[in-house]
């Protein structure tokens, strides 16, 4: 994938390269998911990758609009204070790829996992998730109709800018 196209384009490989500059994840387990009705016809297995993340600190720093300086000022010792993530934010983010064609199945927000004392099992799915996307019933390679890609704007006023964002494009290469 282009870099330059990630802010352009959007959807799942925007979400993807957000995700990795801004959590640093934990080495990859292997595991299976299962989907279930209703999000499939008849369940379905499917082995996958599990990765968790936690914020880099630098970004969590931005996004709470804090700074070094600031941090700085309110620690005496002059060490920095981990910043801490508010109730409204996610603590870790599970990402579940499968491991044959890396496809990323669940996308899942949380809050962190509490485990028991001298165990360790992040990647557990969570039974109370902030956020899900749980993509079922993937297919590739196979035709799309050219209907489905047909737009009526009906009534709307609209300006085709397609040739402007193709030049800006082809400009910044």
């Amino acid at each position: 994938m282009q870099p330059e196209l990630v802010t352009t384009t959007g959807g799942l490989p925007a979400l993807l390269a957000s995700l990795g500059s801004h959590f640093t994840f934990m080495a990859p387990q292997a595991m299976r998911l299962t989907f279930s009705p209703p999000l499939v016809e008849e369940t379905t297995s499917v082995p996958v990758f599990a990765v968790v993340g936690h914020w880099k600190a630098e970004k969590l720093s931005e996004l709470l609009s804090t700074d070094k300086e600031k941090i700085d000022k309110e620690n005496d010792d002059g060490e920095h204070k981990e910043l801490t993530v508010p109730s409204r934010l996610p603590r870790e983010v599970l990402l579940l790829v499968g491991q044959a064609d890396l496809f990323p199945y669940r996308i899942e927000y949380r809050r962190e996992i509490s485990v028991a004392p001298g165990t360790s099992v992040p990647y557990q799915l969570s039974s109370a998730p902030m956020v899900v996307l749980e993509l079922s019933d993937v297919a590739f390679n196979s035709p799309i109709a050219a209907s489905q890609f047909d737009y009526s704007p009906g009534d709307a006023k609209w300006k085709d800018r397609t040739a402007e964002h193709l030049d800006r494009l082809r400009s910044q290469r």
